[in-house]
């Protein structure tokens, strides 16, 4: 970087020593600095559409390496969720209330029709003994969703993170979304930047469909149909620019794959 640095100073007018250097910071995964000397070239030279590809490029990158990130910090809000096994313990204390009703109502009826009472008797034992049964899953579920609130550390700094994670993503995908239109403007046949503005609108649509994905019935009954809507608007975003990647190299193999994958993917969506 430093032998670069010294080139560049020499040779301020050489745009491949800038290009190189910008290499250097992405192989030592010093994306920051990428991004401000980067920034600084665009803005020295508004017509660079190389500067201005590997902008994109970085922006790119840094809402992917954002979203690993994230994805670890998801993992443990997730691993700490207590939401599957609260339902579970609300539907289990249901049908202990239940027992307890039938119970009484049969230590009733042995009272009232003492002619019957062996055989009310017998289901009076059957009845208590399928309450103990409940009321052991009861205590086990208490105990697990006990033991994930103790493992789960502080919940409200790991959603806070998380938010802020998504923010920085966000952001950084805005930044490589419009540097990819500012080149689009002055090169509309630019492969690279129409292949990855394809690329980020479709696994955009992937992360949405994860969602889905992860729902239960009762979820997906009540948000399920909106969510899908919202991927498949996604995919159907990203069709256009596999298309015109497609014409300006009809024969990459990766590009022919990407699109037919959207094509059967808008096809179910009824698009």
């Amino acid at each position: 970087m430093e032998t670069l640095k010294k080139g560049i100073e020499l040779n301020p007018e050489n745009k491949d020593l800038p290009n190189e250097l910008i290499n250097v910071y992405l192989q030592s995964n010093n994306l920051e600095k990428a991004i401000t000397d980067l920034e600084a070239q665009v803005k020295k030279d508004p017509s660079n559409v190389v500067s201005m590809t590997n902008l994109g490029l970085i922006y790119d990158a840094k809402a992917t390496e954002i979203g690993n990130e994230l994805g670890k910090v998801q993992d443990k809000l997730n691993e700490s969720n207590t939401e599957k096994l609260d339902k579970r313990l609300i539907a289990e204390q249901d049908k202990l209330a239940a027992y307890d009703s039938e119970i009484a109502n049969l230590n009733a009826k042995i009272k009232r029709e003492p002619k019957t009472a062996a055989a009310t008797k017998k289901r009076l034992a059957e009845v208590v003994e399928q309450k103990a049964s409940i009321e052991k899953d009861v205590a086990t579920l208490i105990a697990d969703i006990q033991k994930k609130k103790e493992s789960a550390g502080d919940q409200a700094a790991l959603k806070s993170q998380a938010d802020g994670l998504i923010a920085k993503q966000k952001e950084a995908k805005s930044k490589a979304a419009d540097n990819y239109n500012k080149v689009l403007e002055k090169d509309p046949n630019n492969f690279d930047v129409l292949f990855n503005l394809a690329v980020m609108n479709y696994n955009e649509g992937v992360e949405i469909k994860k969602v889905v994905d992860y729902m239960d019935i009762a979820t997906y009954r009540k948000e399920g149909k909106a969510v899908e809507e919202k991927a498949c608007a996604q995919f159907e975003k990203s069709k256009p620019y596999f298309e015109r990647a497609s014409k300006v190299e009809p024969e990459d193999e990766a590009v022919k794959e990407s699109l037919n994958n959207v094509i059967k993917i808008l096809e179910q969506c009824g698009k």
